[in-house]
């Protein structure tokens, strides 16, 4: 297990999100997420990850 931890500053507002996962077991979770979730899949694609956002 490799645990992913990265935080994900949304430009223009004061929030941040962030992308918690295991990048051996091909998942990750994301606290706090933006409407525009493409970031985070784009991100997910990168770390081989698959996402299961829940809103």
């Amino acid at each position: 297990m490799a645990l992913v931890l990265e935080q994900i500053n949304v430009e223009g507002l004061a929030q941040l999100s962030y992308i918690v996962g295991d990048d051996k077991a091909g998942v990750a979770a994301i606290i706090d997420p933006r409407r525009d979730v493409d970031v985070y899949l784009q991100r997910a694609r990168e770390i081989r990850s698959k996402t299961d956002c829940q809103y």
